[in-house]
């Protein structure tokens, strides 16, 4: 077992260097813009008003030390920020073995240590592109805390000190988004429904997460006054990209077939608590996935990896009831299967990702970096879209600097109704008649091209737009009714098509 669960770390680590090395410019948008922004924060900029974002900040706060550590060094930003992301991975699991250790025996050899390698192995490798995305965070943070539920549920929670440490990780987890609150809930749940009192509750982890959160909020209120002002006046946005969320997707069918197995198998000793706890944390983690209404994969991240946990758990229970050695052996095989079953496609898409992506000839991140090198290093850079890829990690990779204070155009969503985003012609507002959010966004960005001047603007042109849908609307028609707008870019000349992309360049000046 042990030959097992170190080759399961060791085939996790190689591919963890392949997949992040064969394509450098692959990794997720959300954290190219927090990147971005945190090296701007260092260069003096303030975070909700030089910048604005809806997201709370302190996942741009835990961004500024890799940035700074990355430009002492030399290197990429993302280079670091995922070095920084493993060797928390390594931290948090190797915290978890040494609880599980320490949890109650189990019949099943190295038991604690399977599961750690295994749970180590889903980390490193499950996320794929959203390696370091706010919901792998959570994960990552919160794994002492799950784990040491488990002690709680034999009766033998850990020391004061060790409680508080977990419950600080747990805490910053939480503080990353607030619907991240129902992994830690779902998991105090089954604490108080298993063992029938209220013990669990004098264990310090909760209250010290939920101290984390005050002393968080009051942070905000002294150190990011202006989140509190932008929030007010951006909450409307939120829903704008909000889907309706299938309950058959596949992460919530794993959850409930691994919780019906559990009923099944029935397991005992410390596999049994390590089930409890998973599975909790895996319905928790399906709420915070539900609970944003997006859809997106890495919301489900947190439900998939506790799954792979919980098939962990249950394959070994299995091989617990198998006397023979040779069948245990095949349980084990069982358990790799299972566990990673609940997952394999995110794996699929992780390689295609990344080994895919460097067989396809160009792709678009790749063909707009290079013109933003050639035509804008070191210089602003202006995309028209409602999404945030591919202007970053595009910006990051090339080298150019940022011309808005937007990370996209994501006021636009909100301000027009599903029945107008289908019509056509599109009813555009006109500008006297806009409400003060449209207007808002509309006088934000001419100012931003004003003062920028943008050696680039990069228009997404296809008929599919982010949080539109399929629609009549066109972002160039949309601006140049502005005589702002229309103005400044008559300086601009068509420089190239990059699939649904428009590119413009500011003419040369002649002399």
């Amino acid at each position: 077992m042990r030959v097992l669960a170190a080759g399961l770390l060791g085939i996790a680590l190689t591919a963890f260097v392949a997949i992040r090395s064969v394509d450098p410019d692959v990794y997720h948008h959300d954290k190219a813009w927090i990147l971005y922004t945190a090296g701007e924060m260092l260069d003096g900029a303030q975070l909700y008003v030089d910048l604005l974002d809806e997201n709370p900040p302190l996942v741009f706060w835990m961004a500024v030390p890799s940035v700074a550590v990355a430009r002492a060094l030399d290197v990429a930003p993302v280079r670091v920020f995922d070095l920084a992301v493993w060797l928390a991975i390594a931290g948090s699991v190797g915290v978890g073995f040494l609880l599980l250790q320490r949890g109650g025996s189990s019949e099943i050899r190295d038991a604690p240590l399977a599961l750690a390698c295994l749970f180590a192995t889903g980390l490193v490798l499950l996320p794929g592109a959203d390696f370091g995305q706010r919901e792998h965070l959570l994960v990552v943070l919160a794994t002492p805390y799950v784990f040491g539920a488990v002690r709680s549920l034999e009766g033998r929670p850990v020391g004061l000190r060790v409680g508080i440490a977990i419950g600080v990780l747990a805490g910053v987890a939480v503080a990353l988004k607030p619907y991240f609150a129902a992994v830690p809930a779902a998991v105090e749940v089954a604490l108080l429904v298993s063992r029938r009192d209220l013990h669990s509750l004098r264990r310090a982890e909760p209250w010290v997460l939920a101290a984390v959160q005050i002393g968080y909020a009051a942070s905000v209120v002294l150190f990011a006054p202006a989140y509190i002002d932008l929030l007010e006046l951006t909450w409307p946005v939120y829903n704008a990209y909000a889907v309706s969320v299938s309950p058959f997707r596949f992460e919530t069918l794993a959850v409930a077939a691994g919780i019906a197995i559990a009923c099944i198998v029935k397991p005992t000793g410390l596999l049994r608590r390590v089930v409890i706890v998973a599975g909790a944390a895996a319905v928790g983690g399906l709420a915070v996935a539900y609970l944003q209404q997006k859809g997106w994969d890495y919301h489900f991240l947190p439900a998939a990896l506790a799954a792979t946990l919980l098939y962990a758990s249950l394959s070994l229970a299995v091989a617990e009831r198998w006397p023979r050695a040779s069948a245990r052996s095949a349980a084990v095989v069982v358990l790799l299967v299972a566990a990673t079953a609940t997952s394999v496609w995110r794996l699929a898409v992780a390689v295609d990702e990344s080994f895919g992506e460097a067989s396809r000839e160009p792709s678009v991140n790749r063909v707009l970096s290079g013109i933003a090198r050639e035509h804008a290093a070191g210089r602003p850079v202006l995309f028209l879209s409602t999404s945030v890829n591919p202007a970053f990690p595009v910006v990051n990779l090339s080298g150019a600097r940022w011309g808005q204070r937007f990370c996209c155009l994501w006021v636009l969503p909100a301000v027009y109704t599903p029945v107008e985003k289908r019509t056509v012609p599109f009813p555009y507002h006109d500008i006297d008649a806009m409400s003060a959010l449209e207007r808002y966004a509309l006088d934000a960005l001419m100012a931003d091209m004003a003062a920028n001047r943008p050696e680039l603007i990069v228009v997404d042109a296809g008929k599919w737009k982010f949080a539109f849908g399929r629609t009549d609307f066109d972002h160039l028609a949309y601006f140049l009714r502005d005589p702002r707008f229309a103005a400044m870019f008559s300086e601009y000349e068509f420089l190239a098509n990059v699939a649904v992309f428009q590119v413009f360049r500011r003419a040369p000046r002649v002399e």
